[in-house]
Formats: C-alpha cells, structure tokens, sequence
C-alpha cells in the first residue's frame, strides 16, 4: 500500500463537514465476518474528515496508525490488505477507496451530493482505481432539483436556481465521462483510445509486482468458473475474484456493491 504523494491536484474536493456510519452494516454478515482490526480501520475511515463523497481516501499510515497506542504503519497495511482481498476496498497511488461508501451514504440522491461525488471522482490519481469508481458511478440515477409552485415562487428565485442546479448535475456527470474516457498520451500517440488500458495496472499497489495468490493476478483464459464450474473465468486484471465468471461474482457480492445497487 502506497502512501499518498500530496501532488497538487486540480478541483481537489473538499472533505465531509460530517458523517454517520450506516447501520446496514452493523447487522451485514459479511461485515461481521471480517476480523476486528481490518473492521475498525474500515469504520475509522468511513468516519475520517479526509474522505470525500466519493469515498476516496489519501493513504496516511503513520497518520492512522495513531488512532490506536498498539497500531503501526505495517498492521495498518495488513488490515488494509485484508479490505482489498474481500472487496471493501481498493486501493491505488497512494489512494483508497471503500467501495460501499457511494452506495450507503446516500448523499448521490441530492444534486449537490452527485455534483461533489463526481468531482471528487475526478481528483483519483490512478486510472484504474478512477474507472472502477466511475462503472459504480454511473449505475446511480441522476437525481433532480424539483421545481417549486408558482405560488411559492413569485418571483421565480426559486425555479431559476433547481435549473440550474439541475444544469451543473447533467455537466458535472458529463465531465467526468470525458474524464475517464480520455486516452493517455502512449494512447493517444498509438492510435488507441478510451478506457480500460490495454495492459492496465493492478488494483494494488503501483511498481509491485502480481505475486502469487495476488487477486490482482492473470487467470488462465481457458479456465472455468471455480464455483460454478460451467462458465468461463474472467480472468484478467481485475481488482477481485478473476478465477470466478461473472454471474458468481456478482452472486458472492454484497448487495451494496453490485451492478446497479442505490
């Protein structure tokens, strides 16, 4: 796990004035079947003033390993690694995101919590991390301003200000489409557009390499589902379970975290 560069960033988002963790985990058997220190560090992190709308994090281990007098950088990683292997987290360039944070949260349902969440989406350093972000992203409704009566709006303050509120979410939602599907410059140069990378990088940590038993690893491509046995296995490099296919996946998923969860 990488810490964080502290890069200048454009549009950095501002960090939650406050927050709430959500009681759906508290009964969830998946989250009570995490051991207790990769738990408290993902609640302390739902919690941390640093992390934005989009539930992105810069990667602090000295800082978090503060928290608590029997903590260390290197427990800190452990736990972190343990959220990446069961898919409550991932991270990357000296980022972390938790992924049922967009879903649980609820502030995607006010145009001005989808407005944040998407530029702070934008501030991701990694393009791997960034586009996992934006295929939970998109899967959420727009949510829109409603228009007031016209006899609470005399003056028509009221309905000039949801339009354009209304506005910023259409264009705040269209930029951070151009931003993910922006090519790099090697891309750029080849020919070859769009998102994913041909060759993206892991999920993991940058300059490391995939060792064994890495979730982050290359499946065979002509291996079958190691659950179902019928299907073929994703494969490639994707951020969890590749020796699965994807019906499997998603079954073996938290509710919070698939395709198309509010």
């Amino acid at each position: 796990m990488d810490s964080a560069t502290g890069d200048n960033q454009k549009e950095a988002p501002m960090p939650r004035g406050s927050s709430m963790f959500p009681s759906e985990l508290f009964n969830d058997e998946g989250f009570r079947q995490l051991d207790d220190g990769p738990q408290r560090l993902f609640m302390w992190l739902w919690l941390h003033p640093d992390l934005n709308q989009a539930g992105v994090v810069a990667i602090q281990p000295r800082e978090w390993a503060s928290a608590a007098k029997n903590l260390s950088e290197a427990i800190i990683g452990d736990y972190a690694q343990v959220l990446r292997a069961q898919a409550w987290a991932d991270y990357d360039d000296g980022q972390m995101w938790l992924r049922p944070f967009m879903s649980l949260d609820g502030a995607l349902k006010s145009p001005s919590g989808f407005i944040a969440a998407a530029r702070a989406v934008k501030t991701v350093r990694s393009r791997s991390l960034r586009w996992a972000i934006w295929e939970q992203f998109r899967n959420f409704s727009k949510p829109i301003a409603p228009m007031p009566d016209a006899d609470q709006d005399p003056d028509g303050m009221k309905a000039k200000r949801a339009i354009g509120l209304n506005e910023s979410v259409d264009r705040a939602l269209l930029e951070l489409s151009n931003t993910v599907s922006k090519p790099g410059v090697r891309e750029s140069l080849s020919g070859a557009g769009g998102m994913p990378h041909p060759t993206p990088p892991r999920m993991g940590p940058v300059g490391g390499g995939v060792g064994a038993g890495d979730e982050g690893g290359v499946a065979d491509a002509s291996a079958l589902c190691a659950v179902c046995g019928v299907n073929p296995a994703r494969g490639g490099p994707v951020s969890w379970r590749p020796e699965l296919c994807t019906t499997c996946v998603e079954a073996q998923k938290h509710p919070s975290m698939r395709r198309g969860a509010r």
